[in-house]
């Protein structure tokens, strides 16, 4: 009898449909672990730059001097004083001292890779005379990557009759407030 050598047309078919199954078998497995995978890196890129966006607003906050909550149209500061703003369109923007006549002209806190997976939302509510909830929401969509929300007390606010957080912002839809602010040192206007 002669000895054989190399594979049959018949046993290459049968492993080439074998693998084939297998690979198909295989495919829901291999795109599962991909979605995991790249839900997991959006919600630890959200938990990085959402802490990093609620640590800076409350930063600016707690050293404040003077609050004001509004928007960037209505409810503004009342006169021509300088004030600083931080405010989200789509990222964090901050407006150095500049008379509140000058509108929001402002510049982004972070680069611009930084938020570009999800739109940036802040809230602000007045809780007491010198305490304030602000709440720094990430959202992809309808879904929120991160969310975030403290009470704040502002160190620099001496209770007295004229101490108190200012404003009130219409968070609905897609508005996020201004939060308006004076720094201990900085003269109200000039």
């Amino acid at each position: 009898m002669k000895r054989r050598r190399g594979v049959s047309l018949v046993e290459l078919m049968v492993a080439a449909m074998l693998s084939g199954m297998i690979f198909v078998a295989a495919l829901p497995v291999l795109t599962i672990g991909r979605n995991v995978i790249y839900r997991a890196n959006k919600r630890e890129a959200g938990l990085t730059a959402g802490d990093a966006a609620f640590e800076y607003v409350a930063n600016e906050m707690r050293f404040a001097e003077r609050i004001w909550i509004g928007n960037e149209k209505e409810e503004i500061p009342p006169g021509e004083e300088n004030w600083n703003a931080v405010y989200a369109k789509g990222t964090l923007m901050v407006r150095d001292r500049a008379p509140v006549s000058e509108g929001l002209c402002g510049r982004p806190v972070f680069s611009d890779g930084f938020l570009n997976f999800a739109d940036l939302k802040l809230e602000a509510e007045t809780v007491g005379p010198s305490d304030l909830s602000l709440t720094v929401r990430l959202m992809d969509g309808d879904e929120i990557v991160y969310e975030r929300t403290e009470l704040l007390s502002v160190l620099n606010m001496t209770l007295n009759e004229d101490c108190h957080i200012e404003g009130n912002a219409e968070t609905g839809g897609d508005s996020s407030p201004v939060l308006w602010y004076q720094k201990k040192g900085e003269t109200a206007s000039e």
